[in-house]
């Protein structure tokens, strides 16, 4: 297993999507969307443009590797109030799908997108996190067995046929 996390730091650069493309995997997830749309770094405009190009880049070497595209999850205060650039959390969640279904329209098979709302809503949000942002040691177990029972189980299905 490697682990790319950025600490606040994906914003979906090129040279990232490179480091991935050329490792060996079995299956890739990308959980996108908070840092790089909340900072303001990218747009409505510009963010499923760096999602398109990740997945491309990704693709020029694992085209057939499961790659899932998973969406934020609760953002209390980002829901609904838009960001410095005019986007909100709903907003970053449709791109994200809205990009793996035109993808996949495209031909590619192997691309799935998760709500990251399905894997932690408001009612965990509101049991394990007390700023609201980030879950505490609790709401990391529930997060991570929720990831693995949506997320994980699905793409595993996937290599095994």
């Amino acid at each position: 297993m490697t682990n790319l996390g950025l600490g606040g730091q994906c914003h979906l650069d090129p040279t990232v999507a490179m480091v991935i493309r050329d490792r060996p995997a079995d299956l890739i997830t990308l959980k996108l969307g908070v840092n790089c749309v909340i900072s303001g770094s990218l747009n409505a405009r510009t963010f499923p443009a760096a999602i398109t190009g990740m997945v491309s880049i990704i693709r020029e070497r694992q085209p057939l590797v499961p790659i899932g595209l998973v969406s934020p999850i609760m953002y209390p205060s980002r829901e609904k109030e838009p960001n410095a650039v005019g986007c909100t959390m709903r907003d970053v969640r449709d791109a994200i799908r809205d990009v793996c279904q035109r993808l996949t329209d495209a031909g590619d098979r192997n691309l799935s997108f998760y709500d990251g709302l399905q894997i932690f809503g408001r009612a965990e949000m509101e049991q394990y996190s007390a700023d609201q942002c980030h879950p505490d040691a609790d709401g990391i177990e529930v997060l991570a067995e929720a990831f693995d029972r949506i997320v994980m189980s699905d793409l595993m299905s996937r290599i095994r046929g």
